[in-house]
């Protein structure tokens, strides 16, 4: 059994650090941290590092950290410390841009759908902005595309919407889409 060392062991500490003081905030952590699409206005500058260090649930950290652990030791030992942390911040940093450019294509491909059924541009950015969303849309996107488009929104907005929906296909629709949200929202 190899030796840890000490860039895996902080790295694991700062991991399961930050998954502590997550889990004890509650979505604040998350909002700041957390990778969001670009547009969303939780959207800040260092979420393309502090993502990184995000996870959304014990799973998600105990198969990360047991990763980090079996392979971050031996490839440490070959790179050394300092290549080896350019390497991490590296997988990061690249798992983000892949990350956000999905989100853009996602994104920009269904409100393009929109447009082209005829809703304006600035009102789908106004009502995003508000946190709702026109039912009208998953009609016109159909719901697998619908729920994707919507997944850019913060949880809290999300659930603001589950707790004003009257509608009982309005109320799964949120449902599934913070259900979805939660995992795309708390990732890498």
């Amino acid at each position: 059994m190899m030796r840890l060392t000490e860039t895996v062991k902080q790295l694991l500490i700062i991991n399961i650090i930050m998954f502590i003081g997550a889990s004890l905030s509650g979505d604040v952590v998350y909002s700041l941290f957390g990778l969001h699409f670009p547009k969303n206005v939780s959207f800040h500058f260092w979420q393309v590092i502090s993502h990184m260090f995000m996870h959304g649930s014990l799973q998600h950290i105990l198969f990360n950290m047991l990763a980090l652990w079996m392979f971050g030791i031996a490839i440490e030992g070959v790179l050394g410390s300092k290549r080896f942390l350019f390497f991490y911040i590296s997988c990061g940093l690249g798992a983000a841009i892949i990350q956000i450019i999905y989100l853009y294509f996602n994104f920009y491909s269904n409100l393009e759908i929109l447009i082209n059924a005829g809703h304006d541009s600035s009102q789908i950015f106004e009502i995003l902005n508000q946190g709702k969303y026109n039912t009208t849309w998953a009609t016109t996107l159909g719901d697998g595309k619908f729920l994707s488009f919507m997944s850019k929104l913060p949880i809290s907005e999300i659930l603001a919407l589950i707790k004003e929906s009257s509608d009982t296909k309005d109320l799964l629709i949120c449902l599934i889409f913070f259900l979805n949200s939660f995992k795309l929202l708390r990732f890498v």
